[in-house]
């Protein structure tokens, strides 16, 4: 049966994830509610949905996605409160906002915090999920289901876990990001044309996660089929050994950890 969707943000992510579950036909009538009303008609054209030009407009929605930043939420919350009835399935992409925060402020206790990545762009995505407890299990299993047909799903058992995951999957992508963009430059101070050095370090990157997605090898075992004994790969990873790159990860991703229950009290 098709649900009623709300899309609260229009803006990248909201888009990628609406995008996302019209490509593969999820059982939702979408609704499209942006500041910008030039951005909610063309997301709304794209997943042919209907535009809601103002909030006091929404009224019969079964999930309300809120897709704006965190920083928006607390006008968005009192504007949004006094249209729900109190039923409604309320999915947070925001992060910093936890579950209390959520319910408290819209006035709804049925609760899913989200967190995607970028990847869900081209289908290849890491989208985490905290249900709170008043979300039914076939409630549950319809979220999950409809995001696992565009990507990989992850129902966490606590709300803390989907924070610590955060700084890996929703940064991680940045974090890659800065390795290649790294290792391209310094490619080319050492010579190589800028256009050949970027590309060489891309598909290096999309082979290595190829392999490691399909092979059915942990990455220490497909480190070990690069890395032969008394060669140059021994030598690098020799230096990333003495230099703490274990510890330079550890330390990224717990800072932002961190900066994620900053924004909680801040927000």
């Amino acid at each position: 049966m098709q649900k009623n969707l709300a899309i609260l943000g229009a803006g990248k992510m909201g888009r990628t994830l609406a995008m996302g579950l019209a490509r593969v036909h999820a059982p939702f009538n979408f609704f499209i509610y942006n500041p910008t009303q030039e951005k909610a008609r063309a997301l709304a054209h794209d997943v042919q949905g209907s535009v809601v030009p103002l909030l006091n407009q929404l009224a019969n929605i079964d999930i309300v996605l809120i897709a704006c930043r965190p920083q928006q939420f607390s006008q968005l919350a009192l504007e949004l409160k006094p249209l729900l009835k109190g039923d409604e399935l309320i999915v947070s992409i925001m992060a910093a906002i936890p579950v209390h925060t959520l319910a408290d402020k819209l006035g709804v206790s049925k609760i899913v915090r989200m967190m995607p990545n970028t990847p869900n762009k081209i289908g290849l995505g890491v989208n985490l999920f905290f249900f709170s407890p008043t979300v039914s299990l076939p409630e549950r299993t319809s979220i999950l289901n409809s995001f696992a047909l565009f990507s990989s799903v992850f129902n966490l058992e606590k709300e803390d876990f989907l924070d610590i995951c955060t700084a890996f999957t929703g940064s991680g992508p940045a974090l890659i990001f800065e390795w290649a963009r790294l290792m391209g430059e310094i490619l080319v101070q050492r010579g190589i044309a800028a256009h050949d050095a970027h590309k060489m370090v891309n598909q290096t990157f999309l082979g290595a996660a190829t392999l490691l997605a399909g092979q059915g090898k942990s990455p220490l075992e497909l480190r070990e089929e690069v890395a032969s004994k008394g060669g140059v790969t021994v030598e690098a990873l020799k230096v990333f050994a003495d230099s703490g790159m274990g510890q330079i990860i550890d330390k990224a991703t717990q800072q932002a950890y961190l900066r994620g229950k900053e924004l909680e009290k801040l927000l």
